[in-house]
């Protein structure tokens, strides 16, 4: 053969080698002597389970060996982290500690999400590089818990009712939501608030109506969403009982002059006006009269009257003679509990007839 010829085969017998070790993923380099440099390979498992919490530490091991199963102690390996984002963090390096290639380290990841670590061994003039990802290590966020309290369970009509929510566990921006649901509508938000160092968020407001009250907190990257408990604020009518065009007042009581048009066509009687809000058009409210006896206080009876649709009623007081004079009456109205409100009573109305 001549030495054109040889060098030939040697050149073709170096390509085969080449695509050989491409095929195997390996870097191909050669030692000045020309012998094939050693295969590593490296593993990388997470530690305790694949899930974690924020603010846990991960722990993670490895391994890198070589082909020929020489030592791979002292070795320098390079890692990094997949952020849920697509960012990369570098970890750090991490050195092998045995003649079996064994690291290890930990890292504590900053939000929920799903991360993954890659190990690399960048290799050198005699032994391959390699790099390996492990599997997936899922943070959850913190769990929290949040509570609420209304200052009160019954409430007057539009009076101030404090709703106060507590989370037990949040960031420094951490918000909640309150929401309404009406005994007769649709859930709805009424507005959000910051929760403060005590982990208490706080609202005041008037309501009209009986409702159910509940608070959400969405959650941040680090603590997770939490609901509140339901509650439920009755609110009381507001009812008020009237009298009107009486001549005067004594003590509590109004005065009115006897009128014969009252006796004998109900004109010129004692009006009585009684009010409901919020609105109640077509319910109806019950008056209670009673008169004063020796014994004290007799109730002659009970009507209902139905309110118009301005949640108003006018009655009159008849009477029949002139025997009412000096009588001394009392008129009180009062509105039944319903889905929409709780009932209400007035004050007693007193009046009294004179000659």
């Amino acid at each position: 053969m001549t030495r054109t010829a040889h060098r030939i085969g040697l050149a073709a017998a170096l390509v085969v080698a080449l695509a050989a070790c491409a095929a195997a993923g390996t870097t191909a380099a050669y030692a000045e002597n020309g012998t094939a440099t050693v295969t590593s390979s490296i593993s990388l498992s997470i530690s305790g389970g694949t899930a974690i919490t924020v603010g846990d530490r991960a722990s993670l091991f490895g391994f890198v060996t070589f082909s020929d199963s020489s030592s791979a102690n002292g070795l320098t390996v390079h890692v990094t982290r997949a952020n849920p984002d697509g960012t990369q963090t570098v970890v750090g390096d991490v050195t092998t500690t045995s003649d079996q290639g064994g690291f290890s380290f930990v890292d504590t990841p900053p939000a929920h999400g799903h991360y993954t670590y890659t190990a690399t061994f960048d290799g050198d003039a005699l032994r391959s590089g390699s790099t390996t990802t492990s599997d997936v290590l899922t943070v959850h966020r913190i769990a929290t818990a949040l509570g609420l309290r209304s200052s009160t369970a019954k409430s007057g009509y539009r009076r101030p009712v404090t709703l106060t929510a507590h989370l037990a566990k949040h960031g420094a921006d951490a918000v909640v939501a309150f929401y309404r649901t009406p005994a007769d509508g649709t859930r709805t938000l009424i507005r959000s608030a910051a929760v403060g160092a005590d982990g208490n968020a706080a609202i005041t407001i008037r309501p009209r109506k009986n409702a159910t009250f509940d608070a959400v907190y969405a959650g941040d990257d680090v603590y997770g969403a939490a609901a509140s408990p339901k509650i439920t604020v009755a609110v009381r009518v507001r009812i008020a009982g009237t009298l009107s065009g009486f001549y005067g007042k004594s003590g509590a009581y109004r005065l009115y002059h006897y009128s014969s048009s009252c006796a004998t066509r109900g004109v010129g009687c004692p009006p009585f006006t009684v009010s409901v809000a919020p609105g109640h058009a077509g319910d109806r409210v019950r008056l209670t009269l009673a008169f004063h006896s020796r014994s004290g206080w007799v109730v002659v009876g009970h009507v209902q009257v139905k309110l118009n649709r301005h949640s108003r009623k006018r009655v009159v007081l008849g009477y029949g003679d002139r025997t009412i004079i000096g009588q001394q009456f009392r008129l009180q109205a009062h509105f039944a509990a319903d889905t929409a409100n709780a009932g209400n009573t007035t004050a007693w109305s007193y009046l009294r007839v004179t000659a």
